[in-house]
């Protein structure tokens, strides 16, 4: 209403607009920024830490500050900091300081320095030099470096002044902060030095200062350089420690970063004590020891530097060249040792190597010879990019031709540092990049062929193929750039690449069947353009991710490579590869799976023509590089090749030897594959073999009665062909061709005495003076035992054991520390038991992977190794502190039972049994002899003799069972031996004696076979001189029916059956004495077929089946069934069994259901239906079965009769007509 009031206010409003836009004046800019300053160091509140909302209005006025205090907008404020130096010169009371308002101010403070003019800053650090003198010696380590970010920021600025001058700064107002700063650095180095403790804040704040004051001026040190040298000894001392708290740990590995980092250019002023002291102590010992990466990161960056400094003066400033190798070498042996797993580290050192080969100016020089360990790193390293750079220059240094790179790989170059990495992708990385990368990729095989997009088209009907070729040729309109179709865009580095740009969808058919038929074509044209670079290395990358990708890859390869080459290539390159193959630098691969050299030779074996490698060679090969089958086939085939024939013997010839001697050549080809046939264990390989190679007919016989476990036959042979050929050359020395059989004779004629535990005589023949043998000595000593025979023995084969027997060794050493009397070392058993085990599984892994013959010996030394530790736990129970304890009693009762449980098979050498049982029987004395010393006033006398029997219970079960076995494996005289050293036991338990007596029977009765009725009296008498008064009546029985089975052999027959009878009526649950007595009726029913004697024979195999399972009752009823196809028409024996089987369990009879249906349709049917009914109630399916086929077929044939009865009615009729 009122326009004049209206403007008025329309003007005020405007004019105060207007003022707010001004700019402060000085007094208020001033007084903004104080404000500011204040406010937010002293806002920041201790208890609630960052993120509180103290600390959040403190960032938002630092934010402020940097965001004003500028050249365009306020850009020399007046400050006002008096407060501030209060609170700084306070910072030393850690009870009422807060830290965090003294970060805020020192990172403010910071950041005015940088941007304030200098007179500013002069005017205002005048102030504040007291308080800061006090702050950067705090025990925070925030604020030592806050205060250490700010010093470089002022030194930048106003640099300190050389040593020379008398001042510590040319500005009157940083006088007295930096003389503080410089004595603060003396005193802090020097209580370090002389302190014990480990508090790092002190030696935290002092190196934070050095760091500050030789940023700008490296050379401010090198008045300090004593005592810096001095405190880093200490430090690196610190570091290596041990027992070093993690907190403390991490400070001190930062500490040793900060001074490595400012001595890394003052190198030049150190004395050559120093230098040495700096590069052979303190960084060697940091590389080989350090726990913390982040130190050998900054040795590494250091290095680097100084391998990259350039210029003259840098150079005075770095280690000579010995010295950077000295820390090179180091770092190559460390690195990837110490630090596998962190790729940062590994890629960092690599780079530096790499850096090193690719320098024109370290060529020749000692550093590339020295790092070729680091260079073959690089190329096997897990990152593609780093092993790209290596491989690259690694490339160059070869000629790209197949046979230089093949030289290179067999003759030049040593893998030996590639350790047990599978160097075969780097030879084929090498092999693949000779190729022209830019050739066009082509497919091999058209089979691979996918069919065209229009191939369909030729298929269909004439209709289709008329709409097809209209639609064709209809004129499409050309499309927009903006309606293009799909490209295809091929890399020749990154494989296919789809890129779809927008367009519209085709509206009808027609143009959706020229759009697919037209990109078709355009894809197939741009395949022109995909490259061998794709395909190559692709390849490549996928060999070094899939070591089995490229051992098939290698195996495929270099045959075809091989092919390439010309027959003077070809016969170069195999003289270098003989050598090559048995270098000792391929010793590292024996552990890997699969090894370098196993693939190399499996894919020489596939060349043609073949590669000529020497038969000790692959003997080499296949015993030390899993190659057992590869080399056995390789020198089957030199075998065949070489025409090796067997000659036959010429009339008047001599009786031991041919007159047609192998060759020299051939002799050498099947002395190695003999070494392979036996090393591999395939017996009847190496035995067809010899007997086909041999000069002794006595060889061929003695190695036919080896093969079928004749030893007593074949020791015999052997010592006849030794002493023939003893005869032959007494007048001349043998020719070397028949040392192989020599060395055959006597390496078998100990294997058949060791199976015939001939001991005693083993080890004369290996002491004897023109012939020592040491390790037959230690085989045999611990058996006889002798125990300083042992210990001699081995120490002299510990000079010259192979490696792969070392398991053996430490398993014998394990023996000694248990049973010599005078060296009893309990405590090192353990430790013995883990090596000879982790030693045994090593050579496991080297033998093939599918478990043969060659296995056996490392699974029964897997049986040693583990009752070598049990015997430990058996004398750790014997000793005097442990014997009386209940619980060392029930340990050795556990374990006894365990071995009595643990047997290994029948089929077993009996060699092997005897190291079992003959390593048991020690302990089990040493139980006896334990228990029988021990004092009455620790334990009873009854306890003590029933303690002693577990010993004696247990030692004569081991010869008992070491006699059987060695009875089911023929050797009887081997088994009457061990059964006749049970007499040595004192007080042999009865159960002992008989089984004894049973086995010692039992053997005189199988030599009767082969010897006659003599060994059958012998048994008989050792049968009727026993006093059966100690034994059970079951045991007596058993006796008798023995008795009565040698009777029965001998021909006394009527004595056999009262022998028989007697044992039944003695025990007639005794199923063995029925089973025996019925074999005899049966014997005697087989004479003159007496119905009655098959009677008595049907009743005992009834009875015998009554208590056997019923795989030993098998064979019993099998006879009852037999005898019944002799029954009369009185039907005696058939009733025999139906009146007998009652006692016989149902389930005995279930194998037989069929036998027991064709029974049915004979006159016995009626009776043995009785023994169907009481099987088919308790298994009425296991019947109904067999009836139902049985009536089926039954069935069957009735009608088919039927049938045939009409047809020949029908037939007789006709004719009658």
């Amino acid at each position: 209403q009122d326009p004049k009031r209206m403007r008025h206010a329309s003007g005020a409003v405007s004019s105060r607009l207007h003022d707010s836009l001004k700019p402060l004046d000085k007094t208020q800019v001033d007084a903004v920024v104080n404000f500011l300053i204040r406010m937010a160091c002293m806002i920041n509140d201790t208890a609630s830490g960052s993120g509180g909302s103290g600390d959040q209005l403190s960032r938002r006025c630092v934010s402020l500050l940097k965001s004003m205090v500028k050249p365009e907008h306020w850009p020399n404020p007046e400050l006002r900091l008096t407060w501030f130096d209060k609170a700084l010169q306070n910072s030393s009371d850690q009870t009422n300081a807060n830290y965090g308002n003294i970060c805020t101010g020192l990172e403010i403070l910071t950041f005015l320095i940088g941007v304030l003019v200098k007179q500013n800053i002069l005017s205002t650090m005048k102030h504040l030099q007291r308080g800061l003198a006090v702050v950067m010696l705090c025990s925070n380590n925030k604020v030592i470096r806050y205060v250490n970010q700010m010093f470089i920021t002022l030194m930048n600025i106003f640099h300190t002044e050389p040593s020379s001058s008398n001042v510590a700064s040319k500005f009157e107002q940083l006088e007295y902060l930096y003389s503080q700063i410089a004595k603060s650095i003396m005193e802090g180095l020097t209580t370090y030095e002389k302190s014990s403790g480990e508090n790092q804040s002190g030696i935290f704040a002092t190196v934070m200062l050095l760091k500050s004051t030789s940023t700008e001026n490296p050379s401010y040190i090198d008045r300090l350089m004593q005592p810096i040298m001095r405190c880093l000894q200490k430090m690196v001392r610190e570091h290596l420690s041990q027992n070093t708290a993690a907190e403390t740990a991490q400070v001190t590995s930062e500490v040793l970063v900060i001074v490595l980092d400012l001595l890394k250019l003052r190198i030049g002023v150190m004395n050559n004590e120093m230098r040495r002291n700096f590069f052979q102590v303190i960084l060697t010992s940091l590389i080989e020891k350090s726990p913390d990466a982040k130190v050998l990161k900054t040795i590494v960056k250091i290095t680097e530097e100084w391998v990259k400094v350039k210029g003259p003066f840098t150079l005075n400033q770095t280690p000579t060249l010995r010295e950077k190798s000295i820390l090179l070498v180091k770092m190559m042996a460390c690195v990837e040792k110490r630090y596998p797993d962190d790729l940062e580290l590994t890629a960092q050192f690599l780079e530096l190597v790499n850096h090193i080969y690719r320098d024109d100016s370290f060529a020749g020089s000692e550093l590339t010879s020295k790092l070729e360990l680091a260079f073959l790193a690089g190329l096997r390293c897990v990152q593609p990019k780093v092993r790209a750079k290596f491989f690259e220059v690694f490339d160059h240094s070869n000629r790209r031709r197949i046979y230089d790179r093949l030289l290179y790989i067999t003759s030049s170059q040593n893998w030996e540092a590639m350790g047990n990495h599978f160097w075969i992708k780097q030879c084929i990385e090498l092999l693949l990049m000779v190729g022209d990368l830019t050739t066009p990729l082509q497919c091999s095989s058209t089979n691979s062929y996918l069919p065209s997009i229009a191939s369909v088209v030729s298929q269909s009907d004439s209709k289709d193929r008329s709409i097809f070729t209209l639609a064709t040729k209809i004129k499409e309109e050309p499309l927009d750039d903006a309606e293009e179709d799909v490209d295809v865009e091929i890399h020749n580095s990154n494989g296919f690449e789809l890129s779809k740009k927008s367009r519209a969808e085709p509206s009808t058919p027609e143009q959706k069947l020229n759009n697919v038929t037209s990109r078709h074509g355009r894809f197939i044209e741009s395949l022109k353009e995909v490259k061998m670079s794709s395909f190559i290395l692709g390849l490549i990358q996928l060999c070094h991710n899939s070591t089995k990708l490229a051992n098939h890859i290698w195996i495929n390869l270099f045959p075809k490579m091989w092919k390439v080459l010309n027959e003077r290539q070809q016969n170069n390159l195999a003289t270098e590869i003989n050598p090559f193959l048995c270098s000792g630098s391929h010793l590292y691969q024996r552990e890997s799976h699969p090894s370098a050299i196993n693939t190399f030779v499996e894919a020489l074996s596939h060349c043609l023509p073949p590669v000529s490698i020497r038969p000790c060679i692959l003997k080499y090969l296949g015993k030390t590089h899993n190659l057992w089958h590869r080399s056995t086939l390789m020198l089957e085939q030199m075998a065949v090749d070489s025409g090796y024939t067997v000659s036959e013997k010429q009339p008047g010839g001599s009786d031991l030897y041919e007159q047609q001697p192998v060759k020299l050549k051939n002799q050498e080809i099947l002395d190695s594959l003999s070494e392979l046939y036996s090393s591999l264990r395939e017996e009847d390989m190496w035995a067809g073999l010899w007997q086909k190679r041999c000069r002794a007919s006595e060889t061929a016989v003695a190695i036919s009665f080896e093969q079928q476990g004749c030893y007593v036959q074949a020791q015999r042979q052997y010592e006849l062909a030794m002493s023939k050929a003893r005869t032959e050359h007494n007048s001349a020395p043998a020719t070397p061709s028949v040392i192989p059989e020599y060395r055959l004779w006597e390496d078998h004629w100990i294997s058949c005495s060791q199976e015939l535990s001939e001991w005693d005589l083993l080890l004369e023949y290996g002491n004897s003076k023109s012939y020592p043998n040491p390790q037959l000595v230690l085989d045999c000593s611990w058996r006889v035992p002798n125990w300083n025979a042992m210990k001699e023995s081995l120490a002299q084969v510990e000079v010259s054991c192979p490696k792969e027997m070392t398991w053996k060794l430490n398993l014998y050493r394990g023996y000694l520390s248990i049973c010599h009397p005078d060296e009893h070392h309990l405590n090192l058993v353990e430790r013995l038991v883990e090596m000879a085990s982790s030693q045994a599984i090593k050579e496991w892994r080297r033998l093939p992977q599918i478990v043969s013959h060659i296995h056996i010996p490392f699974l029964q030394a897997a049986q040693q190794i583990i009752e070598l530790q049990e015997a430990a736990q058996i004398h750790q129970g014997l000793l005097p502190s442990n014997v009386g304890r209940s619980t060392s009693l029930h340990d050795m009762k556990a374990i006894v039972k365990t071995w009595r449980n643990r047997l290994p098979n029948v089929c077993d050498n009996l060699s092997h049994w005897s190291d079992i049982y003959m390593w048991r029987q020690h302990h089990y004395q040493a139980v006896v002899s334990a228990y029988e010393n021990l004092s009455s006033s620790e334990i009873s006398g009854q306890q003590q003799t029933n303690h002693a029997m577990l010993g004696v219970h247990a030692s004569a079960q081991a010869i008992i069972h070491y006699g059987k076995v060695a009875r089911k494996h023929n050797l009887t005289g081997v088994c009457l031996d061990s059964l006749s050293r049970i007499h040595t036991i004192p007080s042999v338990p009865i159960v002992d004696c008989f089984q004894k007596i049973r086995q010692q029977v039992k053997c005189y009765l199988q030599m009767s076979n082969s010897m006659g009725k003599t060994e059958l009296q012998e048994g008989l008498e050792v049968i009727e001189s026993t006093n059966l008064k100690f034994f059970t009546k079951e045991m007596t029985s058993e006796f008798y029916a023995l008795k009565g089975m040698f009777l029965t052999q001998i021909g006394r027959s009527d004595e056999a059956n009262k022998a028989f009878s007697a044992a039944v009526q003695m025990h007639d649950t005794l199923t063995k004495a029925w089973a025996l007595w019925g074999e005899y009726l049966e014997q005697v029913f087989g004479k003159d077929h007496q119905v009655s004697v098959g009677t008595s024979a049907i009743i005992c195999f009834l009875h015998a089946c009554r208590h056997q399972n019923e795989a030993k009752c098998r064979k019993y009823l099998a006879k009852v069934l037999w005898l019944l196809t002799f029954d009369d028409e009185n039907l005696a024996l058939a009733e025999a069994v139906d009146k007998y089987c009652v006692g016989v369990p149902p389930m005995q009879w279930l194998p037989w259901i069929p036998q027991l249906l064709t029974c049915l349709a004979r006159n016995e049917g009626r009776l043995i239906l009785n023994v169907l009914s009481q099987v088919a109630r308790m298994y009425p399916q296991a019947v109904y079965f067999p009836i139902r086929t049985l009536y089926l077929t039954l069935k069957i044939e009735q009608r088919e009769r039927y049938k045939c009865g009409e047809a020949s009615a029908g037939g007789s009729n006709v004719a009658a007509g």
